[in-house]
């Protein structure tokens, strides 16, 4: 798991686009719009304070803070992201909101309500946490289409009314767990008085996201081999945070639904013209 995580940080890394941004002391030092000499951002890293060298261990430090067992954010966006993710999801969103909106006239005001939301997400820690989180949420969807069309009253135990309201603010969550930015602070050789302050800022020790014990470090290697107390050996402290998670509006619904078919259809007319190549380019005849 963490092997996958530094290898799709290293991808990020040579084509960053939107996807990366790398700050020393609040200065942006790395993006896609701003590109880096390799040699440079190492640089930049090594005299940052952390006790790493360059950018490979900034990349180490990542992965492994990103895959430890008590961070759960990620596995938390998952499970959310999985409600708004799949070939068929948008148009089933779609579908079900035109449906709702044609049986509610507070179609809207229902969807932005924080108490739908709140009902939406009750439950979400038992979904799945991969792709297979992907299929239940559109067999959800289809079930919920296919009652609201049958003229049902009752799914699931619930009226077909609520539990379109559910389904359709899970999309909406999902939209925005899709979209939002994860934010990572480092910080290192803290003075003992700082640590209640760090701590009120939400910092923690980075041994203490993988249930180590305090002192247990990660000065080059995420194998943490490196251990000693916070006197004797840089202590790195870390904070994670979660940014842009306002939710999508329901209005937007319908645009999503076209924003993936022009996405499908630019990825049909790409395999088409690779394929066409592909025949082109073989032999005329002979072996």
């Amino acid at each position: 798991h963490r092997d996958r995580c530094l290898q799709a940080l290293r991808d990020m890394l040579e084509e960053p686009q939107n996807n990366m941004r790398i700050f020393v002391d609040g200065r942006l030092v790395f993006s896609g719009e701003l590109p880096a000499l390799q040699s440079n951002l190492d640089d930049e890293i090594a005299a940052s304070g952390l006790p790493i060298k360059d950018c490979e261990g900034l990349l180490e430090m990542l992965s492994f803070l990103l895959s430890a067992p008590d961070l759960h954010l990620v596995s938390r966006l998952k499970r959310l992201q999985a409600w708004a993710a799949g070939p068929d999801i948008a148009r089933l969103a779609e579908e079900l909101y035109r449906w709702l909106k044609e049986e509610s006239s507070d179609c809207d005001e229902m969807l932005s309500h924080t108490l739908s939301f709140i009902g939406a997400i009750e439950g979400f820690r038992g979904e799945p946490c991969d792709e297979s989180g992907i299929s239940v949420a559109t067999r959800r969807l289809e079930a919920t289409l296919a009652s609201a069309r049958g003229h049902e009253r009752r799914f699931q135990g619930q009226t077909v009314h609520a539990e379109a309201v559910k389904c359709l603010c899970r999309y909406l969550v999902g939209r925005t767990a899709q979209d939002l930015s994860i934010f990572v602070n480092f910080t290192a050789c803290i003075p003992a008085e700082l640590e209640l302050p760090l701590a009120a800022w939400r910092f923690r020790p980075l041994a203490d996201f993988c249930g180590r014990r305090p002192g247990c470090l990660l000065p080059s290697s995420p194998d943490c081999a490196h251990e000693g107390d916070a006197s004797s050996v840089p202590y790195i402290w870390a904070r994670v945070s979660a940014v842009d998670t306002d939710v999508k509006p329901p209005t937007k619904i319908p645009e999503y639904n076209k924003q993936f078919e022009r996405l499908r259809n630019a990825w049909a007319q790409q395999q088409n013209q690779e394929e066409e190549s592909a025949v082109t380019a073989q032999p005329a005849g002979g072996i």
